[in-house]
């Protein structure tokens, strides 16, 4: 995917959200080169039903095909969110081929390439919020913004409970949100407080549904692997991406680490998924059927 041609399609589906969000989805939109989207079944190439994107006949080239199959549909997914009345929510993670996101010592840098790089950026951009949990805030320390692609980086969401240094994210005037049981030391860190008895064990559901009610209708999941784990094995993970690296590590942190399981049919299934090119490299993206 050529990152560089597409800056004017990125700019125009960053628009459709804002439209679509203010409730100003139109029966037609056009994007760059003409790209009709419709809210019913037309001659054009996308069209909208049931809150759900699909094709029509419209002959494109291939590689903005793929782009508009990756992107378009995060447009839209809110309407979901607005039905179940909880975010809609994504994880990510570049892995190894083993399925690894870092070495057993945390070291990550870098899985993936510079594709994966912006495409992480996008979505932040194109969703309300990005979530991690305090271990990738300590580890890590990420900025969490959308400075390689045009959009507005959007609210930051970090889950667990104590006192945590936020001064990686105080760059942006984008909000700071922290899941946890007792009050920030700053006032730029907004505090979230989901009633639990046992904050590791603490429901994905109630968090969703307390997004969902500040009007943070679409996450994006960054990790970590526990984090992701729990919101996975709670069944409240819609989408899975995961870029695909050529590399083995042979030990270190799995992407998810969920509990044992007896049988095949036992394991996380997909609805829907495809691969996508990410420059020499490709990422996986499936819907997860629960």
């Amino acid at each position: 995917m050529r990152n560089g041609n597409y800056k004017a399609l990125w700019r125009a589906l960053l628009k459709l959200k804002d439209r679509v969000y203010a409730g100003n989805f139109t029966d037609e939109v056009i994007l760059p080169g003409e790209i009709k989207i419709r809210t019913r079944k037309t001659g054009s190439h996308y069209f909208l039903k049931d809150h759900e994107i699909e094709r029509g006949p419209l002959s494109l080239d291939r590689d903005t095909e793929r782009f508009l199959d990756l992107y378009l549909p995060f447009c839209f997914v809110h309407l979901q969110s607005d039905l179940r009345k909880y975010a809609w929510s994504t994880a990510h993670f570049a892995q190894t081929l083993d399925g690894k996101i870092a070495t057993h010592v945390g070291h990550s840098q870098w899985i993936g390439n510079r594709e994966n790089l912006v495409h992480a950026h996008r979505m932040r951009a194109i969703s309300d919020a990005v979530i991690i949990g305090a271990g990738t805030l300590e580890r890590d320390k990420p900025q969490l913004t959308v400075r390689h692609v045009p959009g507005k980086t959007p609210a930051r969401v970090v889950i667990g409970s104590g006192d945590y240094d936020f001064s990686c994210m105080f760059d942006d005037e984008a909000p700071i949100y922290h899941i946890s049981t007792q009050a920030p030391n700053d006032k730029r860190i907004k505090q979230i407080d989901i009633p639990t008895e046992d904050f590791d064990d603490i429901d994905c559901k109630m968090i969703l549904v307390r997004l969902y009610e500040m009007g943070i209708k679409t996450v994006y999941i960054e990790g970590g692997s526990y984090t992701s784990s729990k919101f996975l094995e709670e069944k409240f993970l819609d989408r899975v991406q995961l870029h695909i690296a050529p590399l083995i590590v042979g030990s270190g942190i799995s992407n998810f680490t969920l509990p044992l399981k007896d049988h095949l049919d036992q394991s996380i299934q997909f609805s829907h998924y495809e691969y996508y090119h990410m420059g020499s490299e490709i990422m996986f993206q499936g819907e997860v059927k629960h």
